[in-house]
């Protein structure tokens, strides 16, 4: 980045330091709140969450564990598609919901 460059970029991000400074406290924060609380940016949050999840679910999978282990792991992928499909029928009423055979069942810890 040449000289100029970054005199030009200094400039700018100096105005709008400026345009900023003049707005009122109550409007900048309206706005960041309707941001945060964005329907499509929830939606996105939310995905990424559940991705995060079956990678992990993914990756434990592919570790060495004692079988009590294994199955817990099984019970809660199974739970994860289920809640996966249930925001899915949830947010968009034309998803197709099919029910699934069988049940989760419960798991008594030792």
């Amino acid at each position: 980045m040449t000289g100029e460059q970054s005199d030009k970029k200094d400039d700018a991000v100096r105005a709008e330091k400026e345009e900023q400074a003049e707005m009122d406290p109550k409007e900048i924060a309206k706005k960041f709140v309707g941001a945060v609380t964005d329907r499509e940016t929830q939606k996105h949050f939310v995905r990424a969450g559940l991705e995060l999840a079956l990678g992990m679910e993914t990756m434990l999978r592919n570790m060495p564990m004692p079988e009590g282990a294994r199955k817990m792991a099984d019970l809660s992928a199974d739970y994860i598609n289920l809640l996966i499909e249930e925001l899915c029928r949830i947010n968009d009423p034309e998803y197709k919901y099919q029910e699934k055979e069988g049940k989760i069942e419960k798991v008594e810890l030792e």
